[in-house]
């Protein structure tokens, strides 16, 4: 028996010989890919006969550590040569392997990752941890450009740095695809970067990001542009249920900065971030989900706390397209001698629907137009609300439970803030600080007691009401409380697109946990799967509702009202809602 054990021994060994000196087996088709069992076979895909249109698959986990000490000019590593580096065509299927401490270095080079471009290819069920990647332009983890291929159930840990459209996992999706993935990468911008992203620097052409979201940091330089938690710059391409709790910080003079898209002129649905933003002096449009939108953002909120100079919101810095369903729950600072401040955007030129903020906002001294809702407005505004904290620094002007100044129109709106000013400040109102002479404010109203402030700006006609009055719907005359508004429990107008009034109807899930966790809701029973450790369940309004200790999986008896909820733990935020959304 022991010379049967011996003999099988030397023929396993004979055998991986052959195939380490003969490279990787299969045919490379989809039904016998060929198999990338080490990084020797790697470095091998795209080369030679392992064509770039070929299909692969890792066949287990990849140590790429020697990548580290490779290829050494003047004495500094470049490490692993990106797969192309011309297009990848074919199919790279990781099989849930991934690949360890892979390690590139090109400060001059484009197209920098794994693979340097992904063309009409396929990327799937591949992790990358403790990457250390460094480019130059269209730089990921994973892939540098990806055009018009697909990124599916993947994901990078570790670390990414360059100048232009730099990214946690892809760097430069056009036209492109990424589904179900994610990032845990730190990603560093240059001073005057542009488009600095969690996962992704530049999502454009159609590109499409669904399912997905980034948990790591972004931090950027003097001067950068277009920087966010999950991507940088949206420019028409989408974003679909997907989120961001990483943290974002900018150097001095920074523009268009978000916890989640700097700057969107496409479409946003369904996301949320959740992470701190931090700027350097005089940065402007900053916003805890976008900094400059000009497109749409629809059912979408923000619990981020953010400080700027110049166009501050806490869901958008300036809004010139449609915020719809939208809502900030966090804290807006404006620095010394700000401007446009506002819960939901800083400044409005565009159209905000069925939204509201709670949010705290604070200016600091000699700052102006600041708001509840909207720091200025110059656009349409229907069917909305601010319940949250207005403060002001000395000798400020244009201060507003609602807004700080209008110069448009304002329709089936109210608001409850508690507006605290400093005795030098100008201009100060329940509603709104100024309103221009032909700026039209319709049936809308505001809580005087809750306030603090019985008077209104000039102009304004604004109705000032009592805290009882505020919660008696006949007081809001002209309102739909059929399908927009509702009357619950002794409380203010409730939009229903947040709230509905069966207390027990079945959960949406938002999807945005990491593979394998679960949560959801039907009928009093909270159902969770693969969650540990200590978990905190948030109402809409930031309120810890219940806290529990989660052993893998279980259920637990709770009722919940109708609304938005989210419950977040070490590694999660998830969101789910009861009732219609």
């Amino acid at each position: 028996m022991q010379r049967t054990s011996s003999s099988r021994a030397l023929l396993f060994t004979i055998l991986m010989m052959f195939i380490c000196a003969n490279g990787m087996t299969g045919a490379g088709t989809n039904a016998d890919p060929y198999m990338v069992s080490t990084y020797s076979d790697l470095k091998q895909v795209g080369v030679g006969s392992y064509t770039l249109s070929a299909t692969y698959r890792l066949a287990n986990d990849i140590d790429a550590s020697p990548s580290r000490t490779e290829d050494s000019l003047d004495g500094v590593p470049h490490g692993f040569s990106p797969i192309g580096p011309s297009s990848f065509k074919g199919a790279f299927h990781g099989g849930g392997h991934v690949i360890h401490h892979l390690y590139i270095y090109c400060l001059d080079c484009t197209d920098v990752g794994l693979f340097a471009q992904l063309i009409f290819g396929v990327v799937d069920s591949l992790g990358l941890e403790d990457i250390s990647v460094t480019g130059s332009t269209a730089v990921g983890g994973l892939v540098g450009t990806n055009e018009d291929g697909k990124v599916r159930a993947s994901y990078s840990s570790g670390y990414v740095n360059g100048l232009n459209d730099v990214g946690g996992l892809v760097g430069y999706n056009w036209s492109g695809e990424i589904y179900s993935s994610f990032s845990s990468v730190a990603v560093i911008g240059d001073s005057v970067s542009s488009n600095v992203g969690g996962l992704v620097g530049l999502n454009d052409l159609y590109g499409e990001v669904h399912g997905s979201y980034s948990t790591g940091s972004v931090k950027t330089g003097f001067g950068s542009t277009y920087v966010g938690g999950l991507i940088g710059q949206n420019g028409y391409g989408s974003i679909d249920s997907s989120y961001s709790i990483s943290s974002v910080t900018v150097g001095a003079k920074s523009r268009q900065v978000g916890g989640f898209v700097g700057v969107n002129k496409d479409s946003v649905n369904q996301c949320n971030s959740t992470g701190f933003i931090t700027t350097g002096s005089q940065s402007t449009y900053v916003g805890g989900l976008v900094g400059f939108n000009q497109g749409k953002i629809n059912r979408s909120y923000s619990l981020s706390h953010l400080n700027g100079q110049e166009f501050i919101g806490g869901l958008v810095g300036k809004n010139d397209g449609l915020i719809y369903a939208g809502y900030s729950k966090g804290f807006v600072k404006g620095d010394s001698a700000s401007d446009y401040i506002g819960g939901i955007t800083g400044q409005n030129a565009g159209t905000i629907q069925k939204s509201y903020s709670s949010d705290s906002v604070e200016g600091g001294a000699s700052s102006n137009y600041l708001g509840g809702l909207i720091g200025w407005n110059g656009g349409k505004v229907s069917d909305d609300y601010s319940i949250g904290v207005i403060t002001s620094g000395r000798s400020s002007k244009y201060l507003g439970g609602f807004m700080g100044g209008n110069v448009n129109s304002v329709r089936s709106c109210y608001s409850t803030s508690s507006v605290v000013v400093d005795s030098s400040s100008l201009y100060v109102g329940g509603f709104v600080g100024f309103n221009d002479t032909y700026a039209v404010i319709d049936s809308s109203h505001w809580d005087m007691q809750a306030s603090g402030v019985s008077i209104d700006g000039s102009q304004s006609t604004a109705i000032g009401e009592t805290t009882a009055m505020m919660k008696k719907q006949e007081t809001f005359v002209g309102w739909n409380f059929d399908s927009t508004w509702i009357m619950i429990a002794d409380s203010r107008p409730l939009l229903r697109v947040f709230n509905d009034t069966a207390t027990n109807a079945t959960s949406i899930i938002s999807h945005l946990v990491p593979a394998k966790a679960s949560v959801s809701y039907a009928r009093g029973f909270l159902n969770f799967r693969n969650l540990q450790g200590h978990v905190d369940l948030f109402n809409i309004h930031g309120k810890n509702v219940y806290s529990f200790i989660a052993e893998n999986s279980g259920t637990i008896t709770i009722s919940l009202f109708p609304g938005v909820y989210i419950l977040r733990s070490k590694k999660i935020a998830e969101t789910f809602v009861v009732g219609a959304w």
